[in-house]
């Protein structure tokens, strides 16, 4: 946590990515927002090639003990579908 709020902290901050961005509002659509988002429960296991940071940043690397080596195999497979579907 304590590079995420560094990062905060020092500025470098990006705005919430447009489909991310609240569309239930009047002049949200003419603004685009919630244009684009996928619903990850849509796509197989949960999981949407979907960009949501907008930079290639890591903030948990778990350990290999305990839960958290399962935690770390499900984030490879998590990778590994990402990659996929940004490849389609």
């Amino acid at each position: 946590i304590g590079e995420a709020r560094r990062d905060v902290c020092e500025g470098r901050i990006l705005p919430v990515p447009v489909h991310l961005r609240d569309k239930h509002y009047g002049g949200a659509k003419r603004l685009g927002h919630g244009e684009g988002y996928q619903y990850a429960h849509d796509h197989p296991d949960g999981i949407a090639a979907q960009d949501y940071l907008g930079v290639e940043r890591e903030y948990y690397r778990p350990t290999d003990r305990g839960f958290e080596r399962e935690l770390a195999q499900r984030l490879e497979t998590i990778r590994v579908r990402l990659r996929e579907g940004r490849e389609e």
